[in-house]
């Protein structure tokens, strides 16, 4: 993985929540669609539902991850450590249409993520 080592403990984290649920993932999964060549930190995948997720410790990358899951129309949920980087990133999403692959972009903590994917399949 390219980020830090608490960055990539995150990937790690969400990647093993994930698993639990009998998701399959991916790290640094790439994404070519016509000229557009992506990455995701993570990429889950039950069945049907797929989901690109970004791993953010700042709010510095927020609106380029939107852009580019937008750019290949996939569902985006950004992992942030913190309240207030989650703060920091919806206050920089606010003006941009906060949809991807025809969902709503979701940011959460590490310990939201099990609660997000039950919502998801019930």
């Amino acid at each position: 993985m390219r980020g830090n080592p608490f960055h990539n403990k995150l990937v790690e984290d969400a990647e093993y929540i994930f698993s639990e649920f009998g998701w399959k993932t991916c790290t640094e999964q790439v994404f070519r669609i016509g000229s557009t060549t992506t990455y995701f930190d993570l990429f889950a995948r039950d069945g049907p539902l797929k989901i690109a997720c970004e791993i953010e410790t700042t709010s510095r990358h927020a609106v380029d991850n939107l852009r580019k899951a937008q750019a290949i129309g996939m569902p985006l949920w950004i992992i942030v450590p913190t309240r207030g980087v989650r703060q920091q990133i919806q206050r920089s999403l606010r003006c941009k249409p906060v949809f991807s692959g025809g969902k709503p972009v979701v940011v959460i903590l590490p310990d939201e993520l099990e609660q997000c994917i039950v919502e998801l399949l019930s």
